[in-house]
């Protein structure tokens, strides 16, 4: 053997060396980034699930109107596409005060706030009768809060209506009544007793 090919053997092998050695400090690169960095999962955009919806707010509402409806789409139809996503208490359709004829918009009442949520976000991507859709929620009614301060004091009773007559008494002024017969009665008897007198001075006379 030459010495060509002892270089080229002694070549090889310190190839064979430095390719053990990296591959040595790969794997005990891996591991250390195995013990000391700590795993990250990545989800992607839409979540976990793209089909969950996150939970309603305690106060949200859980009607929702539909609009884009045909007028002769049907409460049935309504309910049908709407219990999808929870039980439906009521469907309600605006209708022209006129003929009746629906104006293509129903309000949906669902039994819990989670269920008009999930209509509300999943209901416009469908179609009912080949027309697209539209959803949105009825706004929540305030609860109403008094501005006033409450009274301490104990309510007091209703007074009772004044139900007494203030005009004139009709026996008084208008010749009718007790209080009228009375005073006729006095003048007869004055006159009787100025008949008795009169006729006593005639006696006398006499």
């Amino acid at each position: 053997m030459g010495e060509a090919d002892e270089d080229e053997l002694l070549y090889d092998d310190v190839d064979d060396d430095l390719g053990v050695e990296s591959e040595q400090e790969k794997a005990s690169e891996t591991a250390a980034g195995a013990v000391g960095v700590p795993s990250v999962a990545v989800t992607a955009p839409g979540g976990p699930s793209s089909g969950s919806v996150p939970p309603a707010e305690p106060d949200a509402p859980t009607s929702v109107y539909v609009s884009g409806l045909t007028w002769w789409t049907t409460d049935v139809e309504v309910e049908t596409y709407c219990s999808e996503y929870g039980t439906v208490r009521e469907v309600t359709f605006f209708a022209e005060k006129a003929n009746g004829k629906s104006k293509g918009t129903a309000c949906v009442e669902f039994a819990t706030a989670d269920a008009a949520k999930a209509c509300h976000d999943k209901l416009i991507y469908k179609r009912i009768h080949g027309r697209d859709l539209t959803v949105k929620f009825v706004p929540v009614a305030a609860p109403k809060t008094s501005t006033s301060a409450p009274s301490t004091s104990a309510p007091s009773a209703a007074k009772p209506p004044d139900t007494a007559w203030k005009g004139p008494v009709p026996g008084d002024r208008y010749g009718g009544g007790t209080g009228n017969a009375r005073m006729m009665q006095q003048q007869q008897m004055m006159m009787m007793q100025r008949q008795q007198m009169m006729m006593m001075q005639q006696r006398m006379m006499k």
